[in-house]
């Protein structure tokens, strides 16, 4: 049974941002592996409740009077910069976003904190962010763990009997209207079946709301650039969506080859959304097929493989402190 305590650092406010979730998922994960994790706010009696959650939540206060610096470890998110550096405790970077996370280090080239000794090891979301940080950082060790996908929450839905609905994220705006224009005008001059095909923007959603759109639509549009992994995407996939995305980054990861064009490749991108709100009888095979195929790249990140990936990130930790104590 582990003897520290672990600390991980969360914003306070309700948008919805996964990297939020990610973290109420890795506390709960630390407890169900016997640890004693807490979420740390910095409002007393705050918590994330966009998404359902039962996990061990304090402030600040609270953890100031529960630390020991000597033993227990905190765990900060990588946009927080030099602040970083400011906790105590030992200290991991959570390393959600490798784009957010850089440009948040501009300017403080001295107390850069993934070269301090204070930072034990850096938690990459995706084998992207991994690699590239362990580029820039080789003396810190950057360790992978996968985020949680509620499969009994985002549960797959056959691809056939969904509502004509387009779903996208709203990022990367002006690619995502130059491709609604394009559906549309083609439409209007009778070039294709979307005339009647509504375009649904995922925002202000609670859990609930989104693995119903989820399920219920036929395509989502991820055209975000600079995702840590895209949580989103996966849930999509889960849930039986065929999501489509530039080739770029993360995304490279998660997303069936066929649904993965060049950057900018709206003709592309186009060409498929047509194919996929087409009443021609080949169209539904082919759709259920990239469906299963994008449920099969979202399997990984299910709780039982989030569970593991913890468990395995903490085990390495808690070794790379052991080797450190060696004389």
């Amino acid at each position: 049974m582990p003897t520290c305590k672990v600390f991980c650092h969360c914003y306070s406010h309700q948008h919805q941002v996964g990297g939020q979730k990610d973290t109420y998922k890795h506390v709960d994960a630390l407890n169900d592996l016997g640890y004693e994790a807490y979420i740390v706010h910095d409002r007393p009696g705050f918590r994330l409740t966009w998404f359902d959650n039962a996990t061990r939540v304090i402030d600040w206060r609270t953890a100031a009077r529960l630390m020991n610096c000597e033993r227990d470890y905190v765990v900060l998110p990588e946009d927080l910069g030099a602040r970083i550096l400011e906790y105590r405790g030992r200290k991991i970077i959570f390393n959600k976003s490798l784009w957010r996370g850089f440009s948040s280090l501009e300017n403080c080239q001295d107390r850069d904190p993934y070269r301090h000794p204070d930072v034990l090891a850096v938690l990459a979301m995706s084998e992207h962010n991994a690699r590239h940080l362990r580029l820039a950082y080789p003396q810190v060790a950057v360790i992978r763990v996968v985020p949680h996908i509620d499969t009994a929450v985002f549960g797959f839905k056959p691809w056939v009997g969904r509502r004509r609905q387009i779903a996208f994220v709203p990022k990367c705006r002006q690619s995502v209207e130059a491709l609604r224009r394009i559906v549309a005008s083609r439409a209007a001059v009778g070039l294709n079946e979307a005339s009647d095909v509504s375009w649904l923007p995922l925002t202000n959603m609670g859990e609930g709301a989104l693995a119903q759109t989820l399920q219920e639509s036929l395509v989502v549009v991820f055209f975000s650039a600079e995702e840590g992994l895209g949580r989103v995407a996966l849930e999509a996939m889960a849930c039986g969506c065929v999501v489509v995305g530039f080739r770029n980054g993360s995304l490279q990861e998660i997303l069936p080859s066929a649904a993965l064009f060049e950057w900018g490749d709206l003709a592309g991108v186009t060409q498929l959304i047509e194919d996929a709100v087409s009443r021609r009888p080949e169209a539904p095979r082919r759709f259920e097929e990239l469906a299963r195929l994008g449920q099969e790249r979202a399997r990984p990140y299910a709780p039982h493989a989030h569970r593991a990936s913890v468990e395995a990130a903490w085990r390495a930790i808690l070794r790379l402190e052991t080797l450190a104590a060696r004389p």
